[in-house]
């Protein structure tokens, strides 16, 4: 199982077979894609794989801080930051 915190507070865990799921590897290849319609599939894909029940937590954990709304930028922010975690996990 995989555990962290996001920088703006986030507590996440998810299984660890997860980074070497080819779903969470297609999704982030969207999740990077220029075209923005591939952009938001692979991002949803990505929250949904990975967070599956935490997914709500974290859309209030961002509406806590940004007004209510969740801005998308905020979300990929969010997002990133735990795949982030992972590879270092990954690489260690």
């Amino acid at each position: 199982m995989v555990k962290g915190t996001t920088s703006t507070g986030f507590k996440f865990s998810y299984d660890k077979r997860l980074l070497d799921d080819w779903r969470i590897m297609e999704a982030i290849a969207y999740a990077d894609s220029p075209d923005n319609m591939k952009r938001v599939k692979g991002t949803a894909d990505l929250i949904t794989f990975l967070l599956a029940d935490n997914k709500d937590a974290l859309m209030e954990h961002i509406k806590s801080y940004s007004d209510g709304f969740i801005p998308t930028e905020a979300l990929r922010k969010e997002l990133f930051e735990i795949l982030e975690q992972a590879k270092e996990l990954k690489n260690s």
